[in-house]
């Protein structure tokens, strides 16, 4: 009997020499489309390309994998900040560089991807209470920043000496998260423009 000419079935999935880094990446942006609840181990694989062994394998779990992503997008976001609060330019210049960031972001691509923080910050009650403390950890490091900057405006004299910084600092990332929720709507990210960095400047008068 002949020998069949058919070759073997290719495995399905991506074999294990995989790029780790390129799969957190993947990750996050899973988790940034679908919410951490919304997310699946099935979307994961889906996202990765990896199989469920090699998906189990290199990231334990869901919660892992989500530590995994929430860690990488946060450090990435910091890394930007934290070249604009230490760059040059006026306290007040700074702060305005740093809303038109946000305003950048919640536009376009990243803008229909939408925020991680604040997606899971939206699940606060229903995540566990490692991905919670992830949160407010987060959300308290940009209000930090926008503090030292507040302050660093009003030692240079470009913002008013009067200037409470922990409310303005409050008031500020309200604002900027609100720019990341609005950037997942159609209808509301058409009307994100400069105009909207301008009234948040406002409130440092």
């Amino acid at each position: 009997m002949p020998a069949s000419s058919s070759k073997p079935s290719a495995p399905r999935g991506r074999p294990r020499e995989f790029d780790y880094d390129e799969a957190v990446d993947q990750l996050v942006d899973v988790f940034r489309q679908r919410g951490y609840t919304g997310t699946a181990i099935t979307d994961l694989m889906a996202g990765t390309g990896l199989t469920r062994g090699s998906f189990y394998k290199a990231f334990v779990d869901k919660p892992s994998a989500f530590a995994l992503a929430f860690e990488r997008y946060v450090a990435r976001g910091q890394r930007t900040l934290a070249d604009i609060v230490n760059g040059p330019g006026t306290g007040k210049e700074r702060l305005r560089q740093v809303l038109q960031h946000y305003l950048g972001q919640a536009t376009g691509a990243q803008g229909r991807l939408g925020c991680l923080v604040v997606a899971t910050a939206a699940e606060a009650t229903v995540i566990d209470r490692d991905a919670a403390q992830r949160v407010d950890q987060a959300l308290s490091h940009v209000e930090g920043l926008f503090k030292t900057l507040v302050r660093a405006g009003v030692a240079d004299g470009s913002l008013p000496r009067t200037l409470d910084a922990d409310a303005t600092a409050a008031a500020l990332l309200c604002l900027v998260q609100g720019f990341r929720v609005a950037g997942k709507s159609p209808a509301l990210r058409k009307r994100l423009g400069a105009s909207l960095v301008d009234a948040g400047m406002k409130l440092l008068d």
